[in-house]
C-alpha cells in the first residue's frame, strides 16, 4: 500500500493545477465574449439588440 499511497498526493495535485487552468480560461473567455459583443456593437450601422447578418452590413 506504500506505493499506492503516494499517487493520489500527485493526482490531487494535477487536479489543483487543472482546476487553476480551467479557471483561468473561463475567466479568458469571458473577457473575449464581452470584448466580441462590444466591437460588434461598434460597427457602422449596427443598433443595440439587432441581429447582425451579412446581407444587413
Amino acid at each position: 500500500m506504500a506505493a499506492i499511497s503516494g499517487r493520489p498526493k500527485a493526482g490531487s495535485n494535477e487536479l489543483s493545477v487543472l482546476k487553476r487552468e480551467n479557471a483561468r480560461l473561463q475567466e479568458e473567455n469571458e473577457i473575449l465574449e464581452k470584448a466580441t459583443a462590444y466591437f460588434a456593437w461598434q460597427l457602422p450601422g449596427s443598433t443595440h439588440g439587432s441581429v447582425r447578418r451579412p446581407g444587413n452590413w
